[in-house]
This record gives structure tokens, sequence and C-alpha cells, in this order.
């Protein structure tokens, strides 16, 4: 690791940050002062508008693959001024059609709204994913983090007005969602000014070699999407079964827990932000010791981080009471941040890095596919919520594995040992805070942690010293 990507991941840190603190606003603050279906309608804007990027059939992901690793002076401005000005105006169709559709055929006021809502953030959105994967590819992360600093910080202020002067309603709230979109997509027009995206005057756009090179980074990315969309859905269609089978204020309540056990992942994103274009850039011989040391790092910090679970569950019980029935699902739910942040850290970057996107789409269609199966039975069939959401961490934790020996195949090397660790660590985990619970449960699974500490010590020492030697040479 040399200084700029030291530097690369202070930015990423730093956007992560802003991040963190809207989380904790939307996390903690909101479902305090809102009722909890305006929350749940808000987390419903949420959880529909992760799905939004399937309007752009993956040409942001194929953009990302295709320019990942090289200088920003070195892509081809005019071809992605024109795709990017092509995409702005699919969009805008799409805007008007998925708008169409919702109010034709959703019966309820309210989640019509919230539907006519996403649609309507598509304009500003998918634009900006394109530029933003460019800055991305391009390594120009001090401007990638300050697009994503912009937008969280203007919902972030949004948000807190409201509060202040004590709006209720859901779709305001969600306006500042928008809005900060709107915002942080003017910033990278001007960050990316030498594309000239304001230019309109006697330009054609749609010229045959921008549409060729747009088919080949959308043939590219449609991989990658519905590789994401599929890793989406591995959860996404659980949620969807509580919505339908309970009520969207359950659904609300189930999202809330899920938001408090991904806070975690806002800093492991900061390290996914710069892992593509580095491995680019690194020697094929050395990606196996890259993948070695960085899992051990990760995982490390990931199960040693459980241990918050009592202190964060007792606190969150205490400031929002009308939350705490479903705040019990924490101490199944909070280990899903080790299997997800391994899994979008390490395994995905590499897996894009490797070229084996359709092993990544492969593996999460397996995934989805079970989820549909463990949906049908703990939902429709048993109607248990408890299950339901237990099967939330099993499947993330069956993708994790599935994805990562498949991995470890392709980089020859021997982790297998360190899968079934950590696995029984988490199951310990799961058991001692359902089953126990308290302070007896948190100091079982703290002995269990030490014990694994002390069986991994000299790869633990390894990689301290390696990093020790790293912040010298910076």
């Amino acid at each position: 690791m040399n200084r700029n990507n030291i530097l690369n991941f202070v930015y990423a840190f730093g956007s992560n940050v802003i991040t963190l603190l809207v989380s904790m606003v939307v996390t903690l603050v909101l479902p305090k002062a809102i009722s909890v279906r305006e929350y749940s309608l808000v987390q419903l804007y949420v959880f529909y508008s992760t799905y939004i990027g399937i309007a752009a059939f993956g040409w942001p992901e194929g953009i990302l693959v295709n320019y990942a690793g090289k200088d920003y002076s070195e892509i081809d401005k005019e071809s992605l001024r024109k795709q990017i000005k092509i995409c702005a105006i699919l969009e805008c169709f799409l805007t008007g059609v998925l708008g169409g559709l919702s109010v034709c055929f959703i019966n309820d006021t309210e989640k019509k709204l919230v539907m006519i809502l996403c649609s309507v953030s598509l304009i500003p959105i998918i634009p900006r994913l394109m530029m933003l994967d460019i800055l991305q590819a391009t390594s120009r992360f001090k401007d990638f983090a300050t697009c994503i600093v912009i937008e969280k910080s203007v919902y972030l202020f949004g948000s807190i007005c409201l509060l202040v002067i004590g709006v209720q309603r859901f779709y305001w709230y969600i306006l500042s969602i928008v809005l900060g979109y709107i915002c942080s997509s003017i910033y990278c027009v001007v960050s990316l000014k030498d594309l000239n995206l304001i230019r309109f005057r006697n330009e054609k756009i749609f010229e045959k070699a921008v549409l060729l090179e747009s088919a080949e980074n959308i043939n590219i990315g449609v991989k990658i999407l519905f590789a994401t969309l599929a890793g989406n859905l591995i959860v996404g269609i659980v949620r969807i079964g509580i919505e339908k089978q309970w009520s969207v204020e359950v659904f609300g309540k189930v999202s809330l827990t899920i938001s408090v056990a991904n806070l975690l992942m806002v800093f492991i994103n900061a390290v996914a932000t710069i892992m593509l274009p580095t491995l680019r850039r690194s020697e094929s011989e050395q990606l196996g010791t890259v993948y070695t040391v960085s899992r051990c790092c990760i995982m490390v910090v990931l199960l040693g981080a459980l241990v918050f679970y009592l202190p964060m569950n007792t606190l969150l019980s205490i400031w929002l009471p009308e939350y705490s029935e479903s705040l019990r699902y924490m101490a199944i739910l909070f280990p899903m941040c080790v299997f997800s942040s391994k899994t979008s850290m390490i395994i995905e970057p590499y897996l894009k890095a490797l070229h084996k996107e359709k092993w990544l789409l492969m593996i999460n269609i397996v995934t989805v596919s079970l989820s549909v199966i463990t949906t049908l039975i703990t939902t429709y069939w048993l109607h248990n919520l408890d299950l339901a959401v237990a099967s939330i961490v099993f499947l993330l934790a069956f993708r994790c594995v599935f994805a990562e020996l498949f991995l470890s195949t392709v980089l020859d090397v021997n982790v297998k040992m360190d899968m079934a660790l950590e696995l029984a660590l988490t199951v310990i985990f799961i058991v001692a805070s359902w089953f126990v619970g308290g302070i007896a449960g948190l100091s079982i699974y703290a002995v269990a942690y030490l014990i694994y500490l002390f069986m991994k010590r000299k790869d633990v020492a390894f990689v301290a010293n390696m990093a020790l030697r790293v912040v010298r040479r910076a």
C-alpha cells in the first residue's frame, strides 16, 4: 500500500464518517421523533430506492469495470459525456413510465406516493451513479468522497430542520433525500467540468461509436447489475415477505434493527470503495497474499465488534421503547455485518478484478433461489417472524461461504479452517445472545473471541507488523 492508497482510504473514510452521522440520525433520532408508520414509510422508500439502479441496465457498472485502474487523462471524455446525456434522457422516460404505473396499480395512497418519489429519484440518481463510477474508476477519490459528503450533509441538514420544526409527514424526509441526490449530482457535473456535461448546442449524442461503446458497457455491466440485484434480493425478498404478511409497521421495525446492524458497514465501505481500482493495479501474483492479509484484518475487527451488541441493544431499548420488541432481533441480525462486510469488501472486488462476474452472478442467483424458498416457508407457511429474521443471517452466511470457497480456489489459498472458526464464533454469539442473553451471554462470547485471538495470534502479529511498516513508510 503506497501513499496514494493511504490518501484514498482517508478520503473514503472521511466521507463514510459523514454517512455514519446521517445513518445515526435516521436510525436513532428519526424513529424517536415521528410515528412508527411515518418512519416505516421512509424506510420503505429507502428499501425501494436500493433497486433504482436496475433502470441503468448495468451501464454505470460497465463504465467502472472498463475504466478501473486508468488515469483520468486516459479516458474518452467525449464518449462518456454523450453516454451520460443519453442515460439522462432514458431516465426521464422511465420516470414517466414508473410514475404512471404507480398511479394506476397501487391502491394505498401513501405507498403510491412512495413509489412516485422513487420514480422521480431516477433522474438525479442514475446519471450521478455514472459520474461517481468515473471518479472511482480513475481513483479521483477526493472528488468521489466530496460528492458523498454533499449528498449526506444536505440530507442531514434537511432532516434536522424538519425535526426542529416538528414535521411528521414521511414525504418531507424523502424529499430531503432526493435534494441530497440533486446537490451531489451538481457537484459531480462541476468536478467533471472538462466533460462539458452542460453543453447542449449542436451536439449529436446518438452517434454509432457512442452507441457501440454504450452497448459494450451495458453488456459488461449487466452481469454485475444482476449480481448486485440478486445480492440485494437475498435480504430484500425476506423483507418483502415480512411487509406483505405482517404490516408496513412491522417492516419498519425490522428495518430499524437491520439498519443498526449495518452501521458498521459504513466504515467497511470506505475500504470497499478503493479496493477494485487498487486490485487492478496490483500484480496477479500478489493477489493471494493481499487477500489473506486483508481477510485476517477485517475478520478480527468484525468479530470483535460483536461485543458491542449488549450495550447497543440496552441503550436503544431505553431510547426507543416502541421498538424494543423488534430490537431483540439484534441478537440474530447483528452478525449479518460480518458476512455482508466480508463479501462487499473482499470477495466481490476480487471476483470483479479477476473478471469472474459470471460466477458472482451465479452465486447470488443460487442464494436468491434459496431466499425465495426460505421466505415462502417462514412467512407464508409457518408465519413465524423469528424464523424469517433468522433466515436473513443464514442466507448471507451461505452466500459468503459459497463465494469464498470459489475465490480461495481461484487464488489457490486455503482458508477453510479460518472460515470454520469464524462460523463457529458467529453461532456461539447468536446462541449466547438469544438463549442466554445479558452479561452472561456477552461473557460467553467474549471468552470464545479471546480463544479465537489466541489461535490466530501469529496472523494478527504479522498483520500488525505489516501495518506498522506501511505507516512508517508513509
